[in-house]
């Protein structure tokens, strides 16, 4: 679990002194479409082409709407803030404006990058999106990405918070539906972090849960919460000074994950959201493989080389399972297996 490499790295660090929209297609959304209008895409810069092509498929499937992939353009080096290496989002949304869209007044004109970017309107670090009042809008995935926050790529990841983004503006700019407070619906107002974003679904209005995926949610956060609490307990009672300390703390440890994994496992998948929950099954899986590996690995011999290795390669599995966790609708299970969430 995240709770080694966390304690693990002080002895690293001593070592070198719309409508509502249903799980099928949206009523409000489609009955629009006799008018045939658009949804526009445009790639501003290196976007890629395999990520946009899922995405026109997704939109088109989902929604029921029409989408044309239209000529985009480079960033423009005006929109750079070289200061903040980011591009300026409101120059960016103003540059869409110009693009024809054939006359069409309800075409929603979507621009995406991947380039991070923020906003002059707030006093954030950065945005995921912007759009105007009418019907344009611009997307990054800059840090939808997991290698931007120096881990290993995940497709799925970033696919899905890119689906997600892009329906909320269509939502919001095509279906003219409001904002939400609902943490779950893609149209959730406050969106602060990439885990604010794995934790929304893409419906404008989530249906209740099902009774089985209730119950996989209680069963499941009751024993991510009990692995965490006694994970704390132990780096609390036991911080780790020295490579001795590092492996006493993770044979402590190793043990709640074995049993936390053989828990989750035995719960029965719900129908709803089961491809997400498979893969968060899988991720838990892994963590605890590659810790038993590390285990006995640094037992036989201390190697400073592979530990930091290892952290690595923790720190990733144990972000992918949060971020798999939160898409399922598990907070507890998000924060066990990455505590700053």
């Amino acid at each position: 679990m995240r709770f080694v490499a966390l304690a693990a790295a002080v002895i690293a660090a001593s070592a070198t002194a719309g409508a509502a929209l249903t799980e099928t297609a949206q009523p409000g959304i489609v009955q629009a479409r006799a008018n045939a209008p658009d949804v526009y895409l445009l790639p501003l810069g290196q976007f890629p082409s395999g990520l946009l092509g899922e995405l026109v498929r997704h939109i088109r499937a989902k929604l029921g709407l029409g989408v044309t992939v239209a000529a985009g353009f480079d960033l423009p080096p005006t929109a750079l803030d070289s200061a903040r290496k980011q591009y300026v989002a409101d120059e960016l949304l103003t540059r869409l404006l110009s693009i024809d869209t054939r006359s069409r007044s309800q075409t929603v004109v979507i621009g995406l990058t991947s380039a991070d970017m923020y906003t002059r309107l707030k006093s954030w670090r950065y945005t995921f999106a912007l759009r105007d009042a009418a019907r344009h809008a611009v997307v990054s995935t800059a840090r939808m990405d997991d290698r931007f926050y120096g881990l290993n790529p995940n497709e799925y990841l970033l696919r899905t918070r890119l689906e997600k983004m892009v329906i909320k503006q269509i939502g919001v700019l095509y279906g003219h539906l409001p904002l939400s407070s609902n943490r779950r619906s893609v149209l959730f107002d406050t969106i602060l972090s990439v885990g604010d974003l794995d934790y929304m679904t893409e419906e404008f209005e989530p249906a209740p849960e099902t009774a089985g995926k209730l119950l996989w949610l209680r069963r499941a956060g009751r024993a991510c919460n009990a692995a965490n609490r006694s994970a704390r307990a132990l780096v609390a009672a036991h911080p780790p000074q020295t490579p001795s300390d590092v492996l006493d703390l993770l044979a402590g440890v190793l043990p709640l994950e074995q049993r936390l994994t053989t828990q989750l496992a035995g719960l029965r998948r719900p129908r709803r959201d089961s491809d997400a929950t498979a893969r968060f099954l899988q991720a838990v899986q892994a963590a605890t493989r590659l810790d038993e590996a590390a285990l006995a690995r640094l037992r036989a011999k201390w190697d400073l080389g592979y530990y930091r290795q290892w952290e690595r390669q923790n720190v990733d599995l144990n972000f992918v399972a949060s971020s798999l966790a939160l898409v399922v609708g598990s907070k507890a299970c998000g924060a066990a297996f990455y505590p700053a969430r």
